[in-house]
């Protein structure tokens, strides 16, 4: 048994403490104190099982932060922390009952450690079953588009180095190890109590030296097998993890729904990114031109109606076809007259001044300088309507939207871009332009794969990784 010396100055806060406690169920204890505590007693949590704690489980009144503690494998005898705890980079491998009133952080723990190999454990048993029943084998009659792809994925790492091929020497070796595996952490996972070192570590270190043998298999071979299956897919694309390839995902598929896939990719990309960024090319192609010219039209005849002067000067008016050809009338009558009166006033000027017959042509030359007095107030009447006729009005519309750029109208209009640009289109160019990889997040790469059947069928896939 393992002594707990508390230097005096930790003894008297630790009596400071026990005077402070009240008749309730629990023994209430500061985070910082708690820590100083099992940090004094080299973190054995038998610290707290001291009879001067009365036997009471621990109320830790606040967050407890255990945060790279390395040595520490046990809360010890807590029941409630009223507050969040973090055990991150710690060997705590369970809490056991201890209940946390806000959130748990068990990164890089052993408790971490433990919940994943439990993953693992689930997948690779749904392996095993798989293998068993040969459920991805390429002569089984039965093999679905997720047992291809996952060959085509397999035949993909092995091409590239990442995987070796397993041979059934090895493939009856692993299972065996990963059997063993399974009843050690169930052992494991089952103590009750509060863990001694002595008691832990021997099944621990076993666990840790069967865990590396599997892993050192595992590195070295692998089979289709080795190919996990996510429960979530992307369209009809399927994403997998691979054994001893750990933080890689892959995503596998026919080439067509990888460019359906990709182009949705590129929709949501463009509808949370916008269009500022996109080269005036890209969208000046997929812009729908004719829903912007209707747009325009309307604009244009409205404001033309309701605005002529800004439009129309006095020169674009003309007068009809009927004005034009009394305009002509009256001209030629009044030449016809100004010549009448020019041969009228040479014969008066043959006669006396105030004899009859000069009268008598003065009065006809009066007569005739009203008659084109007349006209002329007619011919001067004769002007253009001012009012533009609607053949006026759609001529000047259409030599604006002629004349007018598109994409530069919306702009002066403030009209957004995005309105009139087929989303679809563009997020199709960039995939033409870019290709299916803008789904590999990873390094932008795919490869083919071929996968054939025992029936002497072929099935083609795209590989690309994702992270």
């Amino acid at each position: 048994m393992r002594k707990i010396l508390l230097n005096e100055e930790q003894f008297k806060r630790l009596i400071k403490l026990l005077k402070e406690q009240d008749e309730s169920e629990y023994y209430k204890i500061s985070p910082e104190d708690y820590i100083e505590l099992i940090t004094s007693a080299s973190f054995n949590p038998k610290v707290f099982g001291i009879k001067k704690f009365g036997g009471k489980p621990l109320y830790i009144t606040g967050n407890l932060n255990l945060n790279g503690l390395k040595d520490m494998y046990s809360l010890g005898n807590v029941a409630y922390i009223d507050g969040n705890l973090n055990i991150n980079n710690t060997k705590i491998a369970s809490i056991g009952n201890t209940k946390v009133k806000g959130n748990i952080s068990d990164y890089g723990s052993e408790m971490e450690r433990i919940r994943i190999r439990k993953e693992e454990l689930k997948k690779l048993d749904d392996a095993n079953e798989r293998r068993e029943d040969g459920e991805w084998d390429l002569d089984n009659p039965n093999i679905d588009d997720e047992g291809l792809m996952a060959n085509a994925l397999f035949q993909f790492l092995v091409s590239e180095g990442k995987l070796n091929e397993m041979d059934e020497d090895t493939k009856v070796e692993l299972q065996t190890k990963q059997q063993r595996l399974k009843e050690l952490q169930e052992r494991y996972d089952n103590v009750d109590g509060v863990l001694e070192p002595e008691e832990v570590s021997p099944l621990a270190d076993e666990i840790f030296d069967l865990e590396e043998e599997i892993e050192e298999l595992q590195g070295d071979y692998a089979d289709v097998y080795y190919i996990m299956p996510q429960s979530y897919s992307y369209g009809a694309l399927y994403y997998f993890e691979v054994v001893g390839l750990r933080n890689q995902e892959y995503m596998v598929g026919s080439y067509d729904d990888a460019y359906d896939a990709a182009v949705k990719d590129q929709e949501q990309l463009l509808d949370d990114t916008g269009l500022e960024n996109l080269p005036s090319w890209l969208i000046e192609d997929n812009i729908d031109k004719d829903d912007i010219r209707d747009e325009m039209r309307e604009f244009y005849e409205d404001d033309i109606r309701n605005n002529p002067d800004i439009y129309f000067d006095e020169d674009d008016f003309e007068l009809t076809d009927e004005e034009e050809e009394r305009k002509e009338q009256l001209e030629n009558y009044i030449n016809e007259m100004e010549d009448l009166k020019s041969e009228k006033e040479d014969q008066r000027d043959e006669y006396e001044h105030n004899s009859d017959e000069y009268n008598e042509l003065d009065e006809q030359i009066q007569e005739i300088e009203s008659n084109i007095e007349t006209a002329q107030e007619e011919l001067d009447s004769i002007e253009p309507d001012t009012e533009p006729t609607d053949d006026m009005i759609d001529e000047k519309v259409d030599y604006y939207i002629r004349n007018t750029d598109e994409i530069d109208w919306l702009k002066e209009m403030g009209y957004e871009l995005s309105s009139y640009v087929n989303m679809t289109d563009v997020a199709k160019d960039i995939v033409e332009s870019d290709g299916i990889g803008v789904l590999a997040r990873y390094d932008g790469r795919y490869e083919y794969e071929t996968v054939k059947t025992a029936d002497g069928k072929s099935h083609e896939f795209v590989v690309m990784r994702t992270n």
